[in-house]
């Protein structure tokens, strides 16, 4: 079914390794991340029903580790409620998340959502009537959707780059946000990986656009987080936000909002407690304040997502994105020897990420994907609505190459039906 470098990736040891249970058993040489590994840490995900899952770009399945992590805290706050803020447990998740993504933990806000993120960022911000915002019609639902509410609430102007789902080349993509900015631009909004293309953007040459109009920059990493590594500083965005429950595999719940420290004075308090901008507090002059502020957290879910982080810091945040980008390919490369499948993004293409967008001729994409789940058992995403909807397949690392072998063998029978 596919050819050359992907029969390398069927290399299985003959043996029956022990299974990964704990990050204990995860070797510390990124060398011993062979297929053999990959097979011993599968069992830490239980996706019910034999199901190929292929949907990891809506929501990721928890391994085993932040599952008993969640559940765990759920008991001990009901044994021991006399401290139910947990300040000590949940400070260090912000200096955890923070060594991932190239940022310091007084730039960290912990929050339950990206959603969540950019709301606290887009409504504290000082906007006047006339200010710009420049984002893509393409970006997420809830993001275009709160610009519209600025939009009519305070006369905020929303400016399209005009993508358009468009697979476009880096400068194409610059040209296109260039010829949008104007002396009014405030926030450039942009998504790290687009979901209607599955395209990487190129997110430091459009933030040097951006901040040479004087423009700050707020990335969508939704789709980035826990698939991809990345430094913010690297990148060079003002803001950032992403969510525990894609690629972190954390569920439900957990997520992070970075906010530069230049920019932190800008954004006034949404929820909660009030803020003195002249105060000189470490509370006060960091990103916590935005969530300290917000009242009670849900604990289980935070202290999750940080089990979670710790989870992929031991695989090997390099090996996850290797293997992630291996079974894309193969992916890919499996899907273009299918004669009614349409790639959006192709094998080869330099900025390659996890998903794969397609559509297949013949078939409305909300079709394709009910008759993959009832009859072969396959799950595969989907973006967009109606006509215009795409299909999305994003394999994660409890994957193999089975599932993906399973999606291609259904796609085929369905052309042919």
């Amino acid at each position: 079914m596919a050819t050359n470098a992907n029969s390398a990736m069927r290399g299985y040891a003959a043996h029956s390794p022990t299974l990964i249970a704990d990050i204990g058993d995860i070797p510390r040489q990124a060398g011993e991340r062979d297929a053999a590994f990959w097979d011993r840490l599968r069992p830490q995900f239980t996706i019910g029903g034999g199901t190929a899952y292929l949907d990891n770009a809506s929501y990721s399945p928890p391994p085993g580790l932040v599952l008993e992590t969640q559940e765990r805290w759920q008991h001990q706050l009901s044994a021991n409620p006399a401290n139910p803020m947990r300040l000590g447990e949940l400070e260090p998740v912000r200096g955890d998340v923070a060594q991932v993504i190239g940022a310091s933990e007084n730039e960290i806000t912990l929050t339950r959502s990206a959603t969540d993120g950019f709301s606290l960022l887009l409504y504290g911000f000082d906007w006047h009537r006339g200010d710009e915002i420049l984002y893509d019609r393409g970006d997420h639902p809830s993001i275009v959707g709160i610009i519209e509410t600025l939009s009519a609430r305070y006369g905020v102007r929303a400016v399209d780059a005009g993508m358009g789902g468009e697979v476009l080349a880096d400068a194409e993509i610059v040209s296109r946000y260039s010829a949008s900015l104007t002396t009014s631009t405030r926030l450039m909004i942009l998504s790290h990986i687009n979901a209607w293309t599955g395209r990487r953007l190129p997110i430091r040459a459009l933030a040097e656009l951006a901040h040479a109009n004087g423009t700050l920059v707020a990335l969508d990493a939704s789709q980035s987080f826990g698939a991809l590594q990345f430094s913010v500083r690297d990148l060079g965005v003002d803001f950032a936000a992403a969510p525990g429950h894609k690629w972190a595999a954390a569920g439900h719940g957990g997520g992070f909002a970075y906010y530069r420290r230049d920019i932190q004075r800008l954004i006034w308090p949404t929820v909660g407690g009030g803020y003195d901008p002249k105060s000189t507090s470490i509370f006060d002059q960091s990103a916590r304040r935005l969530d300290r502020n917000a009242g009670q957290k849900n604990i289980p879910f935070l202290l999750g997502f940080a089990a979670a982080v710790g989870w992929q810091n031991a695989v090997g945040r390099g090996s996850i994105e290797t293997r992630l980008l291996e079974l894309s390919a193969y992916l890919r490369e499996a899907f273009a020897g299918l004669p009614a499948v349409r790639l959006l993004n192709g094998a080869d293409d330099a900025a390659a990420s996890p998903l794969t967008v397609f559509t297949v001729d013949g078939h409305g994409a909300r079709d394709v994907q009910e008759q993959l789940l009832r009859r072969d058992n396959v799950r595969i995403g989907l973006v967009g609505e109606g006509a215009n909807a795409r299909l999305r397949a994003s394999p994660h690392i409890h994957n193999s190459l089975n599932d993906i072998d399973r999606a291609v063998a259904a796609l085929a029978r369905l052309s042919a039906a």
